[in-house]
């Protein structure tokens, strides 16, 4: 057996997909039962947070 099975040979290019928009990213696939979230941060440089109310977040449809 040849050491080159490489060479000469053609190499398939991911990035065809990218150009067309037909690549799929991490962000276009969706799993049963997945679930989002969203990181929130303070409202001033430096702060630290105390507490936070999510009472009105946990009445919202669909937030577990």
């Amino acid at each position: 057996m040849s050491p080159y099975k490489y060479v000469g040979k053609p190499i398939p290019r991911a990035d065809v997909d990218k150009v067309f928009g037909d690549a799929t990213f991490p962000f276009d696939v969706t799993l049963p039962g997945m679930l989002y979230a969203k990181l929130v941060g303070a409202a001033q440089a430096h702060a630290r947070i105390k507490r936070i109310d999510y009472s009105k977040a946990l009445k919202a449809p669909g937030v577990v």
